[in-house]
């Protein structure tokens, strides 16, 4: 009886490190690379949605991005097809709740979304971080609108010495609803690079290209 259960438990363990290594083994494809955004994909472990990511270059410093990001009560004027935002909890100067609300062409149904956002900056790399994800708490759905069920986001801008700011965007998301997943990794990546296009626009302008350093976080 002993020998069985050490075989079982030897079983389990070299089933874990396989599936470690076949996650690991699930790496980026190019998918676009057009004016300077380079868009790669790659298929979730747990989901038939990709993860999307992005990588490009903007002209702006770590205060002006995070200033905007801070910023969620204006997300509807630079984030895709975001029609309403607004802060619903500040936490502290790190962290803070939003609700958007985001249009969806006929006939499908507006989506809205809760997340809990934060914001830090790595010493050791310089690196300005900021991370969403569905936010536990919030309110009963609309019945005039679809929840969305699981979205994480993650910023990652790192300073060049050229001046740029790289960035490295992650995305990982699902509208909820009927919509099927490969209609879903069709068009994964035309919010998020319609999004980027216009932060760049706009984390150049008042009031965001004017912030300091050392008001980061104390939007």
């Amino acid at each position: 009886m002993r020998s069985r259960l050490v075989f079982a438990g030897v079983v389990i363990i070299c089933i874990g490190v396989n599936t470690e290594r076949a996650i690991a083994q699930i790496v980026w494809q190019l998918k676009k690379d057009v004016a300077g955004i380079r868009v790669f994909t790659r298929q979730q472990s747990s989901s038939q949605i990709k993860e999307l990511k992005i990588e490009t270059t903007l002209e702006a410093s770590l205060s002006n991005v995070a200033a905007l990001l801070n910023d969620a009560n204006n997300y509807q004027n630079w984030v895709y097809r975001v029609t309403s935002s607004r802060i619903v909890k500040k936490i502290s100067h790190t962290q803070l709740v939003y609700y958007s609300k985001i249009d969806f062409p006929w006939p499908l149904s507006d989506r809205e979304l809760y997340a809990l956002s934060e914001m830090h900056l790595d010493s050791s790399t310089s690196q300005l971080i900021f991370e969403s994800t569905i936010w536990r708490h919030a309110p009963p759905p609309s019945e005039e609108v679809v929840r969305i069920p699981y979205y994480f986001s993650k910023w990652v801008f790192t300073p060049l010495d050229s001046g740029l700011l790289r960035l490295e965007y992650y995305l990982q998301s699902d509208p909820g609803g009927m919509i099927p997943a490969w209609l879903i990794n069709l068009a994964i990546d035309q919010g998020p690079i319609a999004t980027i296009k216009a932060l760049k626009y706009v984390v150049k302008r008042p009031p965001y290209n004017d912030r300091e350093l050392a008001k980061i976080g104390d939007q």
